[in-house]
């Protein structure tokens, strides 16, 4: 959902699952929280800068120019706008959920067709698709409840309620 924390991740994986692994066997209960933390601290993230979209962005019009499709058929579209002072941007969204919906549903309809999108002055290459900015805020929503009830089971087996 987020390119800075895909390029931190790509960039550190090796440590990342060296840290994982060694926790595994020193205290498994800890990938718990961790994976918690990481669905509650992501979506929190997600949250605040959809908002921020839907109150300060900037709208303009954007042309989806081509997809780039993942092994399972996902796609992500490229849209190329132009800002309020004449920056012309080709990129994907910075916040967008590819799922089996898009395989089959809307998306597929709208290659080199207009969309409206949010973008952020400061930053454009920062944007969303405003169309699709209550379905992100949903699924955001989803993965702040499941990071919430991640932690909570790992406060359940460090009180012994359940048997890791």
């Amino acid at each position: 959902m987020q390119k800075s924390f895909l390029k931190i991740f790509n960039k550190y994986y090796w440590l990342i699952f060296i840290i994982l692994v060694l926790l595994l066997f020193t205290c498994p209960v800890a990938i718990v929280f961790l994976i918690g933390a990481v669905f509650f601290i992501s979506s929190i993230w997600t949250i605040f800068f959809l908002q921020k979209m839907k109150k300060q962005g900037f709208e303009s019009s954007g042309m989806v120019m081509y997809y780039e499709s993942d092994k399972k058929g996902n796609k992500t579209p490229f849209i190329q706008f132009n800002t309020a002072t004449g920056q012309q941007i080709l990129d994907k969204p910075t916040i967008y959920s590819s799922i089996s919906i898009n395989i089959i549903g809307s998306l597929n309809d709208i290659e080199e067709k207009n969309v409206l999108i949010l973008y952020d002055q400061r930053n454009p290459s920062k944007f969303v698709i405003a169309t699709d900015l209550g379905y992100n805020i949903g699924a955001a929503i989803f993965f702040f409840i499941s990071g919430m009830a991640i932690i909570g089971a790992g406060f359940f087996i460090l009180l012994g309620y359940i048997k890791f």
